[in-house]
């Protein structure tokens, strides 16, 4: 009994029209089963579905303003025309009553909407962190062709954690294009760094770990932004 109802618990997890769902583990799910393409394509789909929600929700507010105003005319009429109509005060306030339930109905059916929203943005912002991944590498040499290495080193730290969490699985291509470009600028770094011990007379300087050239930029980086 508790192994069927562990499952439904971890299919409601990953059910986005589910409310329990967690966009976390729906993310791990989806890196560990699906290749990068796969997670690409996952992306366009949800991206297609929140404009096409919006615009839903868009039609459905400009709906909802017009029959507000249809409904405000009417009390305005009925205002002016109070007295003497004691006789047709039950079918005006049938008239009410059919605003209201179709008021109401049109605040759920927002409602809806919008909580659906809501729960798409968190996966949203989840698959532009994995486009970003994707686009590290030609960051990186742009960044080297522009020598704009402050840059380059931001975008590298940035994206550390996810390639170490996931670089030897969904991610392991862009992870060596990234290292290979990391390598070229750990050697332009060393040339950089050589060359300001020398305009600041500190003599030549031997490195037996060019990496740590890297340590040292990063940290600069850190101070200066």
């Amino acid at each position: 009994m508790s192994t069927g109802t562990d499952s439904a618990k971890h299919a409601s997890l990953d059910d986005i029209n589910s409310n329990s769902f967690d966009p976390d583990h729906y993310m791990n799910l989806m890196v560990h089963k699906s290749n990068l393409e796969g997670l690409l394509q996952r992306h366009v789909k949800l991206a297609t579905e929140i404009k096409n929600l919006d615009t839903d929700l868009q039609m459905l507010v400009y709906d909802n303003y017009n029959k507000f105003i249809s409904a405000t005319d009417t009390i305005k009429r009925m205002k002016s025309n109070i007295f003497g109509m004691e006789t047709n005060m039950e079918q005006h306030l049938e008239k009410i009553m059919s605003v209201q339930s179709r008021s109401d109905s049109v605040n759920t059916s927002l409602f809806d909407k919008r909580e659906h929203i809501e729960k798409l943005h968190p996966t949203c912002n989840l698959l532009r962190k994995v486009q970003f991944i994707y686009d590290l590498p030609n960051r990186l040499n742009k960044c080297i062709k522009s020598e704009a290495y402050a840059d380059a080193v931001r975008f590298y730290t940035g994206a550390m954690p996810i390639l170490m969490a996931y670089g030897d699985s969904s991610f392991q291509d862009c992870k060596l294009a990234s290292e290979k470009a990391m390598v070229t600028i750990v050697k332009n770094l060393h040339v950089l760094f050589l060359h300001l011990c020398q305009a600041f007379g500190l003599g030549p300087i031997k490195q037996n770990k060019p990496g740590a050239i890297l340590d040292v930029f990063i940290y600069f980086v850190t101070l200066v932004t």
